[in-house]
């Protein structure tokens, strides 16, 4: 991917990450909100690097619930998601 493609994607996710805060929190901002979302983009091909996200949450909490989602993809597997 290209500086300029990189710069139109990140342009495009922004708008969307604006449009689903709204749509999800009804137009609601700040404290004010209650719903929390992570929008991931990457390349289909898996030999290209360049997966991005953008939040209306801090890091700590994406961090926290991107864990959450690694562990119920060991649950889909029929892996435990307790350690021990």
């Amino acid at each position: 991917m290209t500086a300029n493609e990189r710069s139109a994607l990140d342009s495009k996710l922004y708008m969307a990450a604006a449009l689903l805060d709204r749509f999800l929190n009804d137009g609601k901002e700040g404290e004010d909100r209650a719903t929390g979302f992570i929008l991931a983009v990457f390349p289909f091909d898996l030999n290209e690097s360049g997966t991005t996200y953008v939040s209306n949450a801090d890091p700590a909490e994406v961090k926290q619930r991107i864990a959450e989602l690694a562990a119920l993809e060991g649950v889909e597997n029929g892996e435990s998601s307790r350690a021990g």
